[in-house]
């Protein structure tokens, strides 16, 4: 019977020196269980007597797997090295942390053929990636998932979330997935929950962005990354529905004649300062407001003399105004 990795088990991962693999027919399964405690908590105390709570392990057993690992070069003792070099090699800064990208490193070829053979999780992420896609994996395709996996430490979990996501609503592009995954970097996404969370998020934005763009009338460009800040703001921020965004963007049409991502801003703090969380509401502040513009018209140092009515029905009469 052939296996596979879930990846529907994962909650995130952790990594194990490669220098173990050639360790594992020489170490117990006490020295095993031992150590994979300790890379799964780098932020708790390597203590024989914690550690043995938690296994179940007698203190004694515990201390000799710590010892095994500490002749092998995986752990060293407390006050084998000066303290700032101990506080460089602690164990919480060998977690591999998710990279910042501002350009993806391509791997080589033979880069490639190095991580199949050391780390069977890629055979699994490429084969369910192209069992998601239903066709077979380009090389560049391969390349770019690889990458991510192994030099940006991106989850094959959340590498499989972002490529569902891309054949779903992006036809598959690994254009779009690569940005998806670049955006997920600079967010420091590192675990499945996060991943989720991210891509929820994400595709809630897509698509406000649709919607004001429809409303908008904006088809024939892209939205520029300040223009799409204001749309979060308004979306996520305001609590606002398209409804009173596209008010904003007719009364801006009405007032200055064509599209202006900050005037229609403006008009949407107001009214966010303002309580206004409706089209609705909006509509009567805007009728309440002009009722008020005429009644200081009406009441202001010319009206005093005259009503502009009477004025107008005097023109239309074709008679001498009073004045």
């Amino acid at each position: 019977m052939n296996y596979q990795i879930d990846y529907r088990a994962f909650s995130g991962i952790f990594a194990v020196p490669t220098q173990v693999k050639s360790l594992l027919n020489t170490c117990s399964g006490t020295s095993l269980k031992v150590l994979l405690l300790i890379l799964s908590s780098p932020d708790e105390p390597i203590s024989a007597s914690r550690l043995a709570g938690t296994l179940g392990f007698p203190p004694s057993d515990v201390e000799e797997a710590l010892d095994y690992w500490c002749k092998n070069g995986i752990l060293s003792a407390k006050g084998q090295f000066p303290a700032e070099e101990a506080e460089q090699l602690s164990l919480s800064s060998l977690k591999p942390k998710v990279r910042r990208a501002s350009a993806r490193k391509n791997l080589t070829v033979q880069e490639m053929e190095q991580l199949y053979n050391s780390d069977p999780n890629i055979s699994a992420l490429l084969d369910e990636a192209q069992s998601q896609l239903g066709r077979l994996l380009y090389s560049p395709e391969k390349e770019t998932l690889c990458s991510y996996y192994s030099y940006y430490h991106l989850s094959a979990e959340a590498l499989l979330l972002i490529l569902m996501y891309c054949i779903q609503n992006e036809h598959g592009s690994f254009r779009s997935f690569e940005r998806i995954a670049n955006e997920m970097l600079e967010n420091e996404i590192d675990t499945y929950e996060k991943a989720e969370k991210f891509i929820n998020s994400y595709a809630a934005r897509k698509e406000n962005e649709g919607l004001v763009r429809s409303a908008f009338g904006i088809y024939d460009r892209a939205l520029s990354s300040k223009e799409k800040d204001y749309i979060n703001t308004w979306f996520e921020t305001y609590h606002f529905d398209i409804s009173i965004i596209k008010l904003a963007y007719e009364r801006t049409i009405d007032n200055i004649g064509k599209t202006s991502f900050p005037y229609t801003n403006r008009i949407l703090s107001d009214w966010y300062s303002k309580g206004i969380k409706t089209a609705k509401d909006a509509s009567l502040e805007t009728l309440s407001q002009k009722k008020n513009n005429s009644y200081q018209s009406k009441n202001g140092s010319m009206a005093s003399s005259f009503d502009m009515e009477e004025i107008q029905k005097i023109l239309d009469k074709g008679e001498k105004t009073p004045f």
